[in-house]
C-alpha cells in the first residue's frame, strides 16, 4: 500500500481519500486543508511549495 501511495503522489494523482488512507480517523482531512498538506509534502520532499 505505501509504494502504491509513493506512486500517486509521484504522478501527481494522490487525493484526498488516498491522503485520508495515510492517516487515523481523528487526524482525517477536509477539502480546505487539502491544498495546504500538499504544499507542506512539496515542501518536505525537496520541492518548491508554492502559496
Amino acid at each position: 500500500m505505501k509504494n502504491e501511495l509513493i506512486k500517486k503522489f509521484e504522478n501527481k494523482e494522490l487525493t484526498e481519500g488516498g491522503v485520508n488512507e495515510i492517516f487515523s480517523s481523528l487526524e482525517q482531512i477536509d477539502k480546505s486543508q487539502y491544498p495546504l498538506l500538499d504544499q507542506m509534502i512539496q515542501a518536505a520532499s525537496g520541492g518548491v511549495a508554492t502559496p
